[in-house]
């Protein structure tokens, strides 16, 4: 049997999965690994490092940028970082406000898994600097770089 990896699954409590709960509708669907992440209305960082720690064969992480203040924020992704997230999903707005995240994770290998609109034109500059700069990383785009570019009337017969 072929392996099916998901692609990404929220797994954050009470909103959404626990890394439990996950692995049995993954083992029910015969799904060898996923990419878990959370998100900004349940911002559970606590539950991704507790699945990867006790799953590292089934789930890799991706954490969320979390704090009120610069300095909170970029202690929370090394930290994060730390536990074994191999990225962030992260809103396009953040990256404006807080550019440096990307080097921060450049620095580390990690990856960005972007969430927002407008196809991203208001960080496409700071991601082509990014990807450059760190030719070894990737860019993410989860939810098709945003709602209103998905067109399902313009797919050819």
């Amino acid at each position: 049997m072929t392996a099916i990896l998901d692609s990404y699954a929220h797994v954050a409590l009470p909103r959404f999965l626990s890394g439990k709960e996950l692995l049995r509708i993954m083992d029910a669907n015969h799904v060898e690994k996923a990419l878990i992440c959370t998100a900004p209305t349940c911002p559970d960082v606590l539950e991704l490092s507790r699945s990867i720690q006790n799953h590292p064969d089934r789930f890799l992480a991706a954490g969320l940028p979390v704090g009120r203040t610069k300095a909170e924020i970029l202690e929370g992704i090394q930290a994060q970082l730390d536990s074994g997230f191999i990225g962030l999903r992260v809103q396009d707005s953040t990256l404006v406000e807080h550019p440096e995240i990307l080097d921060l994770m450049g620095h580390r290998g990690a990856f960005p898994f972007l969430i927002g609109g407008g196809g991203f034109a208001s960080i496409a500059d700071s991601l082509l600097g990014f990807l450059e700069a760190f030719p070894s990383c990737r860019v993410f785009a989860p939810h098709f770089a945003g709602e209103e570019y998905v067109r399902f009337d313009a797919v050819p017969e």
